[in-house]
């Protein structure tokens, strides 16, 4: 695998509350001649050995940044779930079930004893989380002192949601303490602030708590706030490019939107009616963004420059192996050529070719097309920038010049393609070495090299002739 095939889950985890990724597994490699190396049958591999670990700094920016941005300020969820008092205990269930929109955290019996208060009819934790409505197990028992607290908090304003207690699941103080139980239970549970029978969304709804975020049960999201700045971040699951209509519950601040793929900060369009903020945002194949809402946000509507096909590159193109150079008029998978060198070749190869613009304009987009699976782009020997994942676009606005242009890209895949080559009948001295191996010769191979179709597109001019030339 490479970065881009984890992406959408990395995302997964964020949008759970992991803030932070420790990569796994990290093996040392002792020699340098034995590729890929000692490797485990379990995780990804990141090790100094593997093929496209030169190619994956832009990956770790981008882990870098979506790390930064969600440990800022504090998660902002509307629902806490009391995993209850049972033993052993770590984590609780969500029933009634969470609503779409809504985010939750789980709470146990000592945060709420010891910790736990109510603000302006919101139970508060002193790191300033907070939360509308906490949510009780389906569960008969309760420990007196939590009860006791419990009823303070909703005297103090707080709303709950469940079932009464009926006993003490201890036997400490038995049986007093399943009539103490009892006595408070049948108090409490006749206070307006304590609902049972209904779902979440019902009690959502009577607290006059709209949803957070309302977009697509595919998207994904996570909610931040730091004093007035409101962080949303925002994954798309799906491994294909969509436009979605997304709204959030902010009103009086404007939206931009935070690139942790670029690094870049951008303008939107968006509007405000009935305390919402909605937007109209379009997503790249397993594509995230944050959405910050602050004061100080730019209030300029962003303006797209009109971009045009500036140039086709068909070919020829000259691709370099270790084994050689090849010329070839169209591209396709290393998989599909005839030499073995090539046919399993796993690593890096250099494909070359030039193209002509007649105007160089301020915008200039490369276009690879599809990859397989990481790259590293040079325009007129200037170094571009690392590709890994769709689309594999970046800007060569900077290195683009009138007339003649040569492209260099760098392209590498996995090590799997060796490892299948190696295996195949008939091989006397395998290319590879590795201590767990989990494929067969008659494993698929998986397509690699540059496929494109690439292109230039941007406010330039095509030149004369737009096909590719060595």
């Amino acid at each position: 695998n490479t970065p881009r095939d984890f992406k959408a889950r990395g995302d997964w985890a964020f949008c759970e509350g992991i803030n932070q990724f420790v990569l796994h597994v990290v093996i040392h490699q002792p020699w340098d001649d034995k590729k890929p190396g000692i490797n485990a049958p379990w995780g990804t591999e990141f090790n100094r050995l593997n093929t496209w670990i030169d190619y994956a700094g832009p990956w770790v920016d981008y882990l870098r940044r979506c790390s930064v941005m969600l440990q800022t300020g504090s998660p902002v969820a509307d629902v806490a779930y009391f995993i209850s008092e049972d033993a052993p205990k770590m984590a609780g269930i969500r029933q009634p079930e969470l609503p779409a929109g809504y985010d939750f955290d789980y709470i146990n019996a000592d945060v709420i004893e010891n910790s736990l208060s109510v603000k302006d009819g919101r139970f508060v934790l002193p790191n300033g989380v907070s939360y509308r409505l906490l949510v009780l197990p389906e569960s008969d028992t309760m420990r007196p002192a939590l009860l006791k607290k419990i009823a303070a908090l909703v005297e103090a304003g707080g709303q709950v949601l469940g079932p009464k207690p009926e006993r003490s699941p201890s036997l400490q103080d038995f049986p007093r303490a399943d009539d103490e139980v009892k006595r408070l239970a049948d108090g409490l549970w006749g206070n307006h602030r304590v609902m049972t029978g209904i779902d979440v969304s019902e009690a959502l709804a009577k607290l006059e708590t709209p949803a957070d975020v309302d977009c697509p049960k595919d998207m994904l999201w996570k909610h931040r706030r730091e004093g007035d700045i409101d962080i949303y971040f925002v994954s798309n699951q799906k491994r294909e490019e969509r436009t979605e209509t997304i709204s959030f519950r902010v009103d009086d601040r404007k939206p931009t939107l935070w690139r942790p793929d670029s690094g870049r900060i951008e303008p939107v369009r968006s509007k405000t009616r009935n305390g919402r903020t909605s937007m109209t945002l379009h997503f790249d194949p397993s594509g995230s963004v944050f959405v910050v809402f602050a004061k100080s946000s730019p209030r300029t509507e962003p303006r797209s420059p009109k971009l045009r096909v500036m140039a086709e590159l068909n070919g020829p193109w000259t691709i370099a192996f270790p084994s050689g150079e090849i010329t070839s008029d169209t591209l396709r998978s290393w998989t599909e050529q005839d030499a073995s060198s090539i046919k399993y070749y796993s690593g890096t190869a250099t494909y070359r070719t030039s193209f002509s613009v007649s105007k160089v304009g301020t915008t200039a987009i490369l276009d690879l097309g599809m990859v397989h699976e990481m790259a590293r782009v040079r325009v007129n020997g200037i170094d571009a920038g690392a590709l890994w994942k769709q689309p594999y676009r970046l800007d060569i606005s900077k290195a683009l010049k009138k007339g003649e242009n040569t492209l260099e890209v760098d392209v590498v895949n996995t090590w799997i393609n060796r490892l299948i080559g190696d295996a195949q009948p008939g091989v006397a001295t395998p290319e590879t070495f590795t201590t767990t191996k989990n494929w067969k010769a008659e494993s698929p191979l998986q397509p690699a090299g540059l496929l494109g179709p690439v292109q230039v597109v941007g406010n330039g001019r095509a030149g004369q002739e737009t096909k590719g030339r060595r």
